[in-house]
C-alpha cells in the first residue's frame, strides 16, 4: 500500500531542486514526471496479485513480486541519483520530499515480504518462534 500511496505524494521540491517557483511547476513534484505512476502501478499489481493468488502458485508470484519490488526500488534510487546529478544548492534532503521516501519504504517492504514467502514453512515457524521470544 505504501507504493500506491507514495506514488501520488510529492517526491521533490521544485523550488529547491530547480529554483522555479509558481503553481505551474508544482505538478511535477507529485511522483516526479511519471515515476510515481510506475511505482503505484507496481503496487497495484502486487496487491491484486496477493489477493488473487494468495494460496495458488506462491513460488512464481514471490519471484515475480520480488522482481517488481526491485524495479520499484531501482526507480527511486535512479531518481536519487538524478537529484545528486542536478546538485541542488539547497542540498539533497531539501530537494527531496516525503513521497519518495514512502515509496522507497514500500518497495523495500514488498521485497522483504516476497523474500519471506520464499522461506520454507518450517523455517518460517522457527523465525516466528524466535521473534516472539525476543519481543516478550
Amino acid at each position: 500500500m505504501a507504493l500506491i500511496i507514495g506514488g501520488f505524494l510529492p517526491w521533490i521540491s521544485v523550488p529547491h531542486l530547480f529554483g522555479l517557483i509558481g503553481p505551474a511547476y508544482e505538478g511535477i513534484e507529485i511522483g516526479w514526471e511519471g515515476d510515481g505512476f510506475l511505482t503505484a502501478g507496481i503496487g497495484v499489481i502486487l496487491v491484486l496479485g496477493e489477493l488473487r493468488l494468495r494460496r495458488d502458485s506462491q513460488r512464481w508470484f514471490a519471484f515475480a513480486g520480488g522482481v517488481l519490488a526491485i524495479l520499484a526500488a531501482s526507480i527511486v534510487f535512479l531518481d536519487f541519483q538524478r537529484i545528486l546529478e542536478i546538485d541542488p544548492a539547497a542540498g539533497f534532503y531539501a530537494a527531496t520530499d516525503y513521497g519518495i521516501y514512502i515509496t522507497l519504504a514500500g518497495a523495500l517492504l514488498a521485497l522483504l515480504g516476497c523474500l519471506f514467502k520464499r522461506i520454507p514453512g518450517s523455517a518460517q515457524r522457527v523465525v516466528t518462534a524466535v521473534s516472539t521470544m525476543l519481543w516478550r
